[in-house]
């Protein structure tokens, strides 16, 4: 287990001083106790992970690329004031997708609640 001097506390893989392989991440966001259980490269997000409490979602299941969040996540619990992609999304979104632009047609909010990419 590492301490950060911010209070952040690392449990898991490590290489050389970094977060690298599997490893669990608690630090606070403002009033918020977070917890990022995932994957770690070079000491950045990368691979799959799952955020707990964050300031926008109870949680969310997705992939990360150095760092940041990635293609499709999962999100349960989303708050007002959430955003993607510069576009504020309602709290019946499900899935966020982060990332550049997908080929073909973008998504569309269905009857059912669920957005596959914000609009």
């Amino acid at each position: 287990m590492f301490k950060y001097p911010d209070g952040t506390l690392y449990k898991g893989g490590m290489c050389k001083g970094e977060r690298h392989g599997l490893g669990v991440e608690v630090f606070t966001d403002g009033e918020l106790t977070c917890r990022f259980e995932g994957s770690w490269v070079k000491d950045k997000r990368h691979g799959r992970g799952l955020l707990i409490n964050s300031d926008y979602f109870d949680a969310m299941l997705g992939s990360y690329k150095w760092g940041e969040p990635f293609g499709i996540h999962i999100c349960l619990g989303v708050r007002e004031g959430a955003a993607s992609a510069g576009a504020d999304v309602s709290e019946d979104v499900q899935f966020i997708f982060y990332g550049p632009e997908p080929k073909g047609k973008k998504p569309k909010a269905g009857a059912d609640g669920y957005m596959r990419r914000s609009a």
